[in-house]
């Protein structure tokens, strides 16, 4: 099976644990076993992190590329295949907008983009996803308000200007 048509997804693999359920229970399940190891990734980033956020914001991403997404590949059973990004020119910067449509769609950009950075809306980091949202908070990523438009734009504008080498990471 074929997920948007970049990350390949054995299905099967998780038919032996749930069945009756529709795929995106699988992908689900997937995540859910991936917890433990998503908490144990970000705890052991937290003493390594000090008090510049650019250089916390480099050594995240390179945390999330070489142990994050891995880890969460194999907990999961899933293969996930970035095609087309060698075709890239990494060393310019570009705005990526990802649509979001699974939970996979941060696994699938960390391995696909080689600097990065996220662009997270203030209340998913505050409430919905406390572990994420404290290693997002504390490793440089760029937090805005929502609802405040001029916020928004300024903590855009200045994170990006402190990284010169990351491309800003939006999922709409």
């Amino acid at each position: 099976m074929w997920y948007i048509g970049a990350i390949r997804f054995p299905i099967r693999v998780f038919r032996r644990f749930v069945t009756d359920y529709p795929e995106s229970a699988h992908v689900a399940k997937a995540v859910l076993k991936s917890f433990l190891h998503t908490y144990k990734v970000w705890r052991g980033l937290a003493p390594k992190l000090g008090s510049d956020f650019d250089h916390n914001g480099k050594l995240f991403w390179e945390t999330a590329r070489s142990e994050w997404a891995p880890r969460i590949e194999d907990c999961g059973q899933l293969k996930i295949v970035v095609i087309g990004s060698t075709d890239i020119d990494w060393d310019r910067r570009y705005v990526v907008a990802v649509n979001h449509a699974s939970t996979l769609d941060s696994i699938a950009v960390v391995k696909a983009v080689p600097d990065g950075v996220f662009v997270a809306k203030s209340n998913v980091v505050r409430s919905r996803y406390p572990v994420i949202g404290t290693a997002v908070r504390k490793g440089g990523q760029l937090i805005i308000e929502r609802g405040d438009t001029a916020q928004a734009i300024h903590a855009i504008n200045e994170g990006m200007r402190r990284r010169p080498w990351a491309s800003p990471i939006f999922f709409v």
